[in-house]
């Protein structure tokens, strides 16, 4: 027989107790929850906070040219930390994410905020006119920027090695140098002015994921390697204007599979397509003279091409490629 049966009050006692348990551990999973959601609710407070004082850096009002000694006068609820001159020295390069330039200044310039990898977003106002060297320059994390239409210039490689994903430059921009967004890996689309008149050399050089951009109608030159090693373009169209594509301008765009060359082009130089995997035909408008050195060389699936008459087609232009040999004239001799 069983010990309790006889004894309804202590049974009795171990229910209510048993009962008690159960709701304490009810309440302590409950208070567990209700602690855990208060803290996530805390860090994203601070997180804010942080995001409008602490990782953000701006540049003192009344700087005129914005350079490496005016990124390091800011103000931060983290200056405390940085006494000793020498992290007083990398304090901006270290923690600051979002960065904002004050009204009335003129220029960035060169190597302004090179290397601030942790770089998110930068704020440009009105009245800039020019970029430097190098400005943002390994910006590795720099994922958007807005560059107001006061901005004329945009110096040697200003852009390169950044994180940017998508940028349009606006026509108040006539010149941007070489190298400008060189090895940006992470460069999908950019919007070039109406305003530029050439492409400069190596402009885009490995940007391997670009995949969306247009030749504005006013270029004439389109420089060497400006777009060499860009392996996921897919199509281009060369506008009317263009009169020279540049050595080894399109070098390796493997992912290449439509150009569209118009009347006006006068020249295509040296290993301008060469190795352009994806290319299966081509048509050389009437007004191109003179296909240079290797021009299409290793274009290994271009079976079909269209040439002038007159053309002057450099020697091995078409090696590497389908295009059967009675196709391609035989290079001119140079005039003794």
């Amino acid at each position: 027989m069983n010990e309790f049966e006889n004894n309804p009050s202590e049974l009795a006692e171990i229910s209510r107790r048993e009962e008690q348990e159960f709701r304490m551990r009810r309440f302590k999973r409950g208070a567990v929850v209700l602690i855990a959601l208060s803290l996530l609710l805390l860090l994203l407070l601070l997180e804010n906070i942080a995001y409008d004082y602490a990782f953000v850096c701006r540049i003192p009002r009344g700087t005129t040219v914005v350079d490496r000694g005016s990124v390091r006068e800011h103000a931060g609820i983290f200056d405390f930390i940085f006494k000793s001159a020498w992290l007083e020295k990398l304090r901006p390069y270290l923690l600051y994410r979002h960065y904002v330039i004050p009204p009335g200044a003129t220029e960035i310039g060169a190597g302004a905020f090179d290397h601030c990898i942790h770089m998110r977003s930068i704020r440009i106002p009105y009245g800039v006119t020019k970029i430097g060297n190098y400005a943002f320059g390994t910006c590795l994390n720099l994922r958007e920027i807005r560059i107001p239409d006061s901005v004329e210039a945009i110096d040697v490689s200003a852009f390169y090695n950044t994180g940017l994903r998508k940028i349009v430059i606006p026509d108040s921009v006539t010149t941007i140098g070489g190298r400008a967004f060189d090895r940006s890996p992470e460069l999908r689309e950019i919007v070039l002015p109406d305003s530029l008149a050439e492409i400069d050399s190596d402009l885009f050089f490995e940007c391997p994921n670009l995949t969306d951009i247009r030749i504005p109608s006013g270029v004439e030159i389109i420089g060497s390697c400006a777009f060499k090693g860009c392996t996921a373009l897919k199509e281009i169209d060369i506008p009317s204007g263009v009169t020279t594509i540049g050595y080894y301008a399109f070098s390796g765009c493997t992912g290449l599979e439509t150009v569209v060359l118009r009347d006006g082009l006068k020249e295509i130089q040296q290993g301008a397509f060469e190795n352009c995997t994806g290319l299966k035909k081509i048509v050389i408008p009437s007004s191109v003279k003179h296909i240079g050195y290797q021009a299409f060389h290793g274009c290994s699936a271009l079976v079909d091409i269209e040439l002038p008459p007159g053309v002057n087609v450099a020697p091995e232009a078409f090696s590497g490629t389908l295009v059967p040999p009675e196709k391609i004239p035989t290079p001119k001799q140079p005039q003794p």
